[in-house]
């Protein structure tokens, strides 16, 4: 019983945190990637420069 809640306890924050990721700009790029069969252009946010490198 206590094994089964904390499961579903924390089963809850990882679909939670797996949906948040699965959105995020650098997954997109990483799937889109993969499809065309290239290597991922993807550059942190804090390292642009007005949007640039």
């Amino acid at each position: 019983m206590i094994k089964s809640s904390l499961d579903n306890y924390i089963g809850l924050y990882d679909r939670i945190g797996m949906q948040a990721g699965l959105g995020a700009p650098e997954s997109i790029e990483g799937f889109r990637a993969f499809e065309e069969r290239r290597f991922p252009n993807w550059v942190h946010p804090g390292l642009r420069l007005d949007g640039r490198l």
